[in-house]
């Protein structure tokens, strides 16, 4: 009877412990899934982060081209800049010289004309006086009258060039250009001054 009732207790514990057992083993079943999930879903994450570190090197490929770009876009800039201003500076000797050259011719032409008028006058003078030297005096007037039509045309010369320099100052962006300018006009007024004298020269 003793051993019936023991074996009956023993069987019924060994129940007991195949139901823990049971619970032990579906549980780590379920803990099995739960991580087998949670790792599918870190590969992924993983796979979306490897995808995200390709574009981010891309994108910071771009930016060291775009930098490179930038700063071999400065250094042309730089070097363009020190170019245009090498420019004005030729053009700033070009203009100070041919002003000088014109300003030098016109200052001849000046002087030419003032010698030329006191011939006329001499001339006039001598004309009055004298009918017999008549023939002379006329082939003298002509020598000058020749002589002026030459200066005129030297200066109706230096007019065109002072104007040809006045429209190449226009054209330049430099701000120095501007007093070049001014020093053109100035002569240009001089050299209609200078033109009228001789005119009233020739009509003397």
């Amino acid at each position: 009877g003793d051993a019936s009732g023991l074996s009956r207790s023993a069987a019924a514990s060994l129940i007991e412990r195949n139901k823990t057992l049971v619970k032990e083993v579906r549980f780590a079943d379920q803990t099995c899934v739960e991580l087998s999930e949670r790792n599918l879903s870190m590969v992924r994450e993983i796979h979306k982060m490897e995808i995200d570190v390709d574009e981010l090197k891309g994108k910071n490929d771009s930016l060291h081209e775009a930098i490179v770009r930038a700063s071999q876009d400065s250094a042309r800039a730089v070097e363009s800049k020190k170019e245009i201003d090498s420019k004005l500076a030729e053009e700033r000797i070009r203009f100070e010289k041919e002003l000088k050259a014109a300003k030098e011719m016109f200052e001849q032409e000046q002087q030419r004309n003032k010698v030329l008028c006191e011939k006329l006058d001499e001339s006039a003078k001598v004309t009055s006086g004298s009918d017999q030297k008549i023939a002379s005096i006329t082939a003298t007037y002509d020598a000058i009258k020749s002589e002026h039509t030459e200066a005129k045309s030297n200066v109706t010369t230096l007019r065109d060039r002072l104007a040809t320099i006045e429209s190449t100052a226009e054209l330049a962006a430099s701000s120095a250009a501007q007093k070049y300018r001014e020093a053109s006009r100035d002569m240009q007024r001089e050299i209609d001054s200078l033109l009228d004298r001789i005119d009233e020269c020739e009509a003397a």
